[in-house]
Formats: structure tokens, C-alpha cells, sequence
């Protein structure tokens, strides 16, 4: 996957910036894997700029339930996202 990620061409990305930020990430965090890996790439990834959103409310609620979440993983992550997120849905 890190390979895979090294050779995108991020001119064609819908978002060329983050494209290069998470190519930045996994080549820091290359020499880790599992859980490990994925804490060490959301860790370096910029907060996104939600001021250029189309849907400026939605991307803070999610970027708050990432800080929140952002100690868990698998299972227990996605459920952690889940009721995080819940209550705006309704």
C-alpha cells in the first residue's frame, strides 16, 4: 500500500495538496505497520481546512469526532465515529 501510495500521481487528485500530505505520511511512517502505521499517518496529516468545504458544519463534526476517535482502532474506532456522529444525523 505504501508503495502504491509513493507512485500516485497527485496532479490528478481531486485534492493535489492532500494527496502530497498523506504521500508525506506513509513515507515517514514506512518503517511501521498495523495499528501502528495508521496512528502515525493520522497523526502527521494536517487538520483539513474546513473553511473550503462545501459543507463547512459537516466537516467540523467530523474533524471533532476524528480528534475524539483518533485513540482508537478497528472495530472499536468505527463505533467510536458512529455514536460521535450519530446525534447529527438525527
Amino acid at each position: 500500500m505504501q508503495q502504491q501510495a509513493q507512485q500516485t500521481d497527485c496532479s490528478r487528485a481531486r485534492n493535489p495538496q492532500q494527496c502530497e500530505a498523506r504521500k508525506q505520511a506513509y513515507a515517514a511512517c514506512q518503517e511501521r505497520s498495523g495499528p501502528d502505521f495508521k496512528r502515525c499517518v493520522q497523526e502527521r496529516m494536517p487538520a483539513v481546512d474546513c473553511g473550503q468545504a462545501a459543507d463547512p458544519a459537516r466537516c467540523q463534526r467530523h474533524q471533532k469526532a476524528r480528534e475524539q476517535c483518533r485513540d482508537k482502532i478497528g472495530p472499536e474506532h468505527r463505533q467510536c465515529l458512529r455514536e460521535a456522529l450519530a446525534p447529527a444525523a438525527r
